[in-house]
């Protein structure tokens, strides 16, 4: 999968301070290079827990056009829950568990192009009180040398940034996507056993749900300008889990980005800005980041 247009060169993490400075206590060595160590969270546990399955409406809905104008009624995809006996929503329950399960939902980590943006102060950077880390975009590209299972459909993964869409009149990209996997489903499923056939349906409708419903998103958050870092399961990545604020169970990946990507840390507006900038300069001249550049939100409004 990559990346739908063309992005600023800087994209932002709003996060607090106190995981900005776990993230420069805890600087390791991957790939020979420094790197700051995130945690990426499951697609599942994230904020909004709806919004996958807003996203895999809209995909179930372009594979229904899809397959009408150029399925085959025996082998359609859109058809697969006909004589189950269960409704709807009970059959997208049961493709949801099969993809936790199976750990193939996409591990995620979140930016913005929005460099210094109040609503993201407030809901991200404890209202105002934390920071944004800006990276070079087009660096965050890092090379696995591993192919990656997803529902029994081997998959060449590249941890790469991709816009979330806020708009179906958009989707051109997913579309093309779509037909790719489909193209690949069809060859499958046409010389398979009967037998094998609902497995293979189960398994590319996972594959297609993952690879395009976790980055589409209702019109309504479309304020957040969001990109998305993400990356699938590995037999070599460990799941961890914390407990949120909220008392909810998160399950997370680590994921190394070089230090030499970084290139900004922006002060949130409620900081209190000349001994926070201070412990961060003393902070980066001891990890020879001083190239990084230290600013102050622009934004004067304190009260959030």
């Amino acid at each position: 999968m990559t990346e739908t247009k063309l992005l600023p060169d800087i994209i932002y993490h709003y996060t607090s301070l106190e995981v900005l400075l776990q993230l420069l206590t805890n600087i390791k060595t991957a790939n020979d290079e420094r790197c700051l160590i995130f945690h990426a969270s499951n697609i599942f546990s994230m904020n909004d827990s709806s919004e996958f399955l807003h996203g895999y409406k809209i995909l179930w809905d372009a594979l229904k056009d899809f397959e009408k104008r150029n399925g085959n009624k025996e082998y359609n995809l859109t058809t697969i829950w006909d004589n189950t006996g269960k409704g709807q929503e009970e059959c997208e329950q049961m493709l949801i568990d099969h993809i936790y399960k199976k750990h193939e939902a996409p591990y995620v980590m979140c930016f913005s192009r929005q460099k210094d943006f109040l609503p993201l102060w407030s809901m991200y950077a404890q209202n105002g009180r934390g920071v944004n880390l800006g990276f070079a975009r087009d660096n965050i590209r890092l090379r696995f040398n591993e192919t990656r299972q997803l529902s029994d459909i081997k998959v060449r993964q590249n941890l790469t940034c991709t816009d979330v869409e806020y708009s179906t009149s958009s989707l051109s990209f997913y579309r093309k996507q779509l037909k790719v996997t489909y193209d690949k489903y069809m060859a499958e499923i046409s010389n398979a056993e009967p037998a094998k056939m609902l497995e293979i349906k189960v398994n590319y409708l996972s594959f297609m749900c993952v690879m395009i419903a976790p980055f589409i998103k209702t019109s309504a958050f479309q304020f957040e300008d969001e990109v998305r870092l993400f990356q699938y399961k590995s037999k070599n990545d460990v799941v961890r889990n914390k407990i949120t604020s909220a008392g909810m169970l998160k399950p997370y990946i680590e994921v190394a980005i070089p230090v030499k990507y970084l290139k900004a840390i922006t002060l949130g507006p409620c900081c209190k800005q000349p001994l926070v900038d201070k412990f961060l300069r003393t902070k980066l001249n001891e990890l020879d980041l001083s190239d990084v550049q230290i600013n102050n939100s622009s934004i004067t409004y304190r009260n959030i």
